[in-house]
């Protein structure tokens, strides 16, 4: 399997639950941070692929008039 190289920058607060979490279960934080993107990566697929469904069924007949919220 081929591999690819990420830098990510993250904030302060984050690495330090990141490695918090890494004491916790003697992991190492690239291991954690691989698995929790790993884990929401499909999740997140699947929400983006449903909001383009929903998108893409969007025609001039189906659009409603302008509302006047004054």
């Amino acid at each position: 399997m081929k591999t690819q190289k990420l830098t990510v920058e993250i904030s302060e607060n984050l690495f330090g639950q990141l490695e918090y979490l890494s004491t916790l279960t003697e992991e190492s934080i690239e291991d954690i941070a691989i698995q929790i993107l790993a884990g929401s990566v499909p999740r997140r697929i699947e929400k983006e692929r449903k909001f383009n469904e929903i998108v893409d069924r969007i025609t001039l007949e189906t659009l409603h008039q302008k509302v006047d919220f004054r």
